[in-house]
């Protein structure tokens, strides 16, 4: 039998210590491992790794840790992964390309400004366009656009292509205008008439010109094209802008068929806008398809205020008679709007039919009709006219409708619907708005000794109202209306609102003169005492309607001097016939008074035309 033989000595020493060190250098690569492979399993801290970058202006690394988090993005977006980490590199991406972005444009902003780049802001310019290119391709066309249009100058173009350019991201951006750059010139010149119309307001034949150049050899250049687009698109929201509020409001105001002009003039460039599809519906509904021009006389006609409270009109005190003669109850009234519908008349707007230079102008009304001006006459409102059941003046309702004010004998006020002409004849129209052409209302005929609508302006104004009052025991009758800067108020905004709905205005000279037998001298004085008191409240005062059913054609020198006054439309009374002349700088039409006595018997007044014989005087209160 073999016996085991042990090693002493120097040799066993050595031995173990090979096992030992082999022992922990096992032990060290095993905790390395697992060093390493714990470390692999923690997500990677990106804001960290960017914050550091950030401290240390480590640009590269920057560009790195945006590689490593669109790596786990991509590779999250294949797999369906939502881990928080797959959320941080969304986030610290977002973050790295927003800094790009900004600091590219900061570069370019400064090329733009005259400055060169440094190589190293050009390499990192490039590495930036290498991931934010395409959110700089809008800047770079800006910059086209800024040259063509003439913001910069070409050496400051040409500077931005040349130091640009030579940047490796840059190139795929700017090689079409470095190659096209003769091009790019030809166009600038030949977009700078449409240009100049887009910034002279003028939409349309801006609109139409871009489009024109669109058509042409400059949209094979893709930026061009997108320039021409944009600045059409800007014509064209200018334009609605300015349109469809223009088109709203002559709606409102009745005045379809100028709205109607607007809609076919821009209706084509906006095919998918429903405002105006809505608003187009509603005119080529409502405005007649067929229109003429009228060239012959045109009948006008003339009521005085009316009557809203029958009781106290026809009460037999010292107004019923004159009450009973000459004035038309509410009821009455909308009796004669019906006979005059019946007869195919239609309203015309009176400061239409003759031009700033006093010539006359044809009107334009519906195929079948015929024109018609009613003046209503005397507008003004007197305690006398209380007593005859007038209103005592105007006021407004929430929604700016015009109403009179009914004052009964103990002062107790109302604002009464169905009280004047104004608000009878808008509720006709309402009911039939084919009574009006294009919004025409009436002709408003005032005169200022007695204030204006009611409402006294001054002490002249106070004190003859007040004994107009107490004359007749109406002692409260100015209780309200005595606060000369709130009438003020007040009238600004009845003359607005019946201004806006298309009522015109005539003077009847200020103490309501009877002016054929006036000197020059004191039609001028009234004239001007009138156009003074009236000039705050009315825009447009051109019409001038005699009172007393007088009128000057006879007197040359006093017609004249109204003409040259403004009132390029004078109306008197004279023939029971329509009767329209020129005149020199002026147009002379008469108006037929219409009255309760006339309308008892309107063969005898020659007013079968308007009403063809039917009953208007009807009210069972009047004393005969």
């Amino acid at each position: 039998m073999r016996k085991v033989k042990f090693f002493t000595g120097p040799y066993r020493q050595k031995k173990l210590r090979t096992i030992a060190f082999w022992s922990i250098a096992v032990l060290v690569i095993a905790l390395l491992l697992f060093f390493l492979l714990r470390k692999s399993l923690e997500p990677y801290d990106f804001q960290l790794a960017y914050d550091k970058a950030l401290e240390h202006s480590d640009f590269e690394e920057i560009i790195s840790i945006h590689g490593q988090a669109q790596k786990i993005i991509a590779d999250g977006a294949d797999s369906g992964d939502n881990s928080a980490e797959l959320a941080d590199a969304i986030l610290i991406r977002d973050k790295i390309e927003i800094q790009l972005s900004t600091y590219s444009q900061s570069l370019i902003e400064s090329v733009l400004r005259g400055n060169s780049l440094s190589s190293e802001e050009a390499e990192r310019l490039s590495l930036s366009m290498s991931i934010v290119g395409d959110d700089s391709l809008e800047v770079i066309e800006d910059v086209l656009k800024d040259y063509v249009l003439d913001v910069i100058s070409e050496a400051e173009y040409i500077h931005f292509l040349e130091t640009l350019y030579p940047v490796p991201e840059f190139k795929r951006f700017l090689s079409e205008q470095v190659n096209e750059f003769v091009l790019i010139r030809d166009f600038k010149t030949a977009l700078e008439p449409a240009y100049q119309l887009l910034q002279q307001g003028e939409y349309s034949a801006s609109a139409d010109a871009f489009e024109s150049l669109g058509d042409s050899e400059y949209s094979r250049m893709r930026s061009l094209d997108h320039i021409l687009e944009d600045l059409r698109m800007e014509a064209l929201d200018s334009l609605y802008l300015l349109r469809m509020p223009e088109i709203q409001r002559l709606i409102e105001q009745g005045r379809l068929y100028d709205a109607s002009l607007i809609i076919r003039s821009i209706d084509f460039y906006f095919p998918d806008r429903e405002e105006l599809i809505q608003a187009k519906n509603l005119t080529d509904k409502m405005v007649p398809s067929k229109l003429i021009y009228w060239s012959d006389p045109i009948e006008a006609i003339s009521v005085k205020p009316i009557i809203a409270d029958s009781e106290r009109a026809f009460d037999n005190d010292v107004f019923a008679d004159r009450a009973n003669e000459d004035l038309l109850t509410a009821a009455e009234f909308r009796l004669l709007l019906e006979a005059l519908y019946e007869n195919d008349y239609v309203l015309i707007n009176g400061n239409e039919i003759v031009d700033e230079a006093g010539n006359f102008q044809r009107v334009l009304i519906p195929s079948g009709k015929k024109p018609l001006l009613i003046f209503l006459d005397d507008f003004y409102f007197t305690p006398q006219r209380v007593e005859s059941g007038i209103c005592s003046r105007l006021d407004l309702d929430e929604e700016s409708n015009v109403l009179g004010v009914i004052q009964d004998r103990q002062g107790i006020e109302n604002l009464q619907s169905n009280s004047t002409a104004i608000d009878i004849l808008e509720d006709y129209l309402q009911e039939y708005p084919d009574f009006t052409f294009n919004g025409a209302k009436a002709v408003i005929v005032l005169s200022g000794a007695d204030g204006l609508l009611g409402y006294p302006l001054n002490s002249e104004h106070l004190v003859r109202m007040r004994d107009q009052a107490q004359s007749i025991g109406l002692s409260f009758y100015l209780d309200s209306v005595n606060d000369f800067e709130a009438n003020r108020e007040k009238l600004r905004e009845i003359f607005a609102s019946l201004e806006y709905k298309q009522w015109v205005f005539a003077s009847q000279s200020y103490n309501r003169i009877s002016v054929p037998d006036q000197s020059l001298s004191s039609l001028s004085w009234d004239t001007e005492h009138m156009q003074e008191e009236i000039a705050e409240f009315i825009t447009d005062l051109r019409i001038y309607a005699f009172p007393f059913g007088n009128h000057v054609e006879a007197n040359s020198l006093l017609s004249s001097y109204l003409a040259n006054s403004g009132f390029v439309l004078q109306s008197g009374s004279g023939t029971p016939y329509a009767y329209t002349i020129q005149k020199q700088g002026y147009v002379y039409i008469d108006r037929q008074q219409i009255t309760a006595d006339k309308l008892r018997n309107p063969q005898a007044n020659f007013l079968n035309n308007f009403v063809s014989g039917r009953q208007i005087i009807t009210d069972n209160k009047r004393p005969y």
